[in-house]
């Protein structure tokens, strides 16, 4: 009751005190109201934009990792973010994420603890490679070392959905170089383009301007791709026709590079 009585007389203050006040103070006060409310306002949208909101939670982490708990948070947030670079996620959402079953592993060397493990979102049929390091006894967060990549292929598991930890740049330089004995015998030399900016396959072989060999070869670069859960249409290749460039010295053939490859007789003789 005394509090309702103190409002009351305090509110019959403020009204008596507006009635008898001047236009410039009456313009002052409104203008300051408006002021705060708008700064409430502002300061309401500025930190529900910059405050992220947990979008995934690796269900698990504790009971197998080691590592300090900033570690288990910042994983999870990298992932939030590979996510909604792909797909928005909503506002709501909490994918629940699992470090695969015998996946992880820990090492110490000179003194740092060295993580490896899976991680699964079955909701989403997602997999992430993650490599994380920590000085043995860290407690604090400090600098974090936290590396996200994609399943080595044979631990792919969703082959219904590409990965989006990487680059497809990325992806294929882990399998690179690579090389394949034809069933005709022909070596195939898969590699990355060392000339120019842009980023193309190589596909060598010692075709001699076989165009049926030169297709032969393309189009198992690109079924290899595709063993390896890569997408051919992500990436420019080109054929190279490493006999061209080549020349005989009677036993062994030399590459354009001056690299010696084993060889047969052959009446392709440059």
């Amino acid at each position: 009751m005394f509090l309702c009585y103190y409002i009351s007389v305090e509110y019959n203050k403020i009204k008596t005190f507006l009635k008898n006040a001047s236009i410039e103070i009456k313009i002052a006060i409104g203008l300051f109201i408006v002021l705060v409310v708008t700064a409430i306002i502002l300061a309401v949208i500025f930190f529900s934009y910059n405050v992220e909101p947990q979008s995934v939670e690796i269900t698990n982490f504790k009971e197998l990792s080691n590592a300090p708990d900033a570690y288990k948070k910042e994983t999870q947030d990298l992932i939030g973010m590979l996510i909604d670079k792909n797909e928005r996620i909503p506002n709501d959402a909490l994918y629940q994420a699992v470090i695969r079953e015998g996946s992880y592993s820990e090492e110490t060397k000179n003194n740092i603890v060295t993580a490896h493990f899976l991680i699964d979102i079955e909701e989403l049929r997602y997999s992430f490679e993650v490599t994380m390091s920590w000085l043995k006894g860290q407690t604090k967060k400090e600098d974090l070392y936290i590396k996200i990549q994609c399943p080595y292929y044979t631990d792919v598991i969703y082959t219904d959905t590409q990965c989006i930890a990487e680059t497809p740049e990325a992806q294929v330089e882990r399998y690179l170089p690579h090389n394949y004995v034809l069933p005709n015998g022909h070596k195939v030399h898969i590699d990355k383009s060392k000339f120019g900016g842009e980023f193309k396959l190589l596909v060598n072989v010692d075709a001699c301007k076989d165009q049926e060999l030169t297709k032969e070869v393309i189009d198992y670069a690109e079924k290899w791709l595709e063993s390896i859960y890569l997408n051919p249409d992500n990436y420019k290749m080109e054929p190279y026709d490493t006999c061209l460039t080549s020349f005989w010295d009677g036993s062994r053939r030399w590459s354009h590079d001056g690299r010696k490859i084993a060889g047969e007789n052959s009446d392709n003789v440059l």
